[in-house]
């Protein structure tokens, strides 16, 4: 990544390719990845806060972005990894945590709705990024397509 980070166009295009499905070396890197994966390819783009913006909000053909896709294998690192890369951009922080894909579930609704025994610490990271009682008010009020809230799935997968 180093050779490549010195030819910045390069380095976008890479970053910002998707495959048919719409995913990006950086969906990937958060999904199946680890933090160094993610550190690497953040640590590559350090100030360049609207190719992150970019990189944060691209959906693939679900709607997915890297922070809900990363919130399917139940890993709280790559997850951290990436909150901790918007923790002070409180605008971006705000459309990662509240964004939601096609069926209208936002990264927590995806761990609330996972019976999988690492949800409990990626919905605790979630929760301690939100930062004020406002954000995270919102986070578990907004709906899903279906009109599910968090509590909703969470129930449903006997979370509480």
């Amino acid at each position: 990544m180093t050779r490549v980070a010195d030819n910045r166009e390069l380095l976008v295009n890479l970053l910002l390719h998707a495959n048919d499905e719409g995913f990006s070396a950086f969906h990937y890197s958060s999904h199946g990845g680890t933090a160094n994966v993610m550190n690497t390819i953040i640590t590559a783009i350090q100030g360049d806060d609207k190719l992150l913006d970019k990189m944060m909000l691209q959906e693939n053909t679900d709607g997915d972005i890297p922070l809900s896709y990363a919130c399917y294998p139940e890993a709280s690192e790559p997850v951290e990894a990436m909150l901790d890369v918007v923790r002070n951009n409180k605008t971006l922080l705000d459309k990662v945590l509240l964004y939601s894909d096609s069926d209208g579930l936002t990264p927590l609704h995806v761990c609330c709705k996972s019976d999988g025994d690492g949800s409990d610490n990626v919905i605790a990271v979630l929760a301690a990024a939100a930062g004020d009682r406002t954000l995270l008010n919102r986070m578990v009020s907004v709906p899903d397509h279906n009109g599910f809230t968090v509590l909703h799935h969470a129930c449903n997968q006997g979370m509480l």
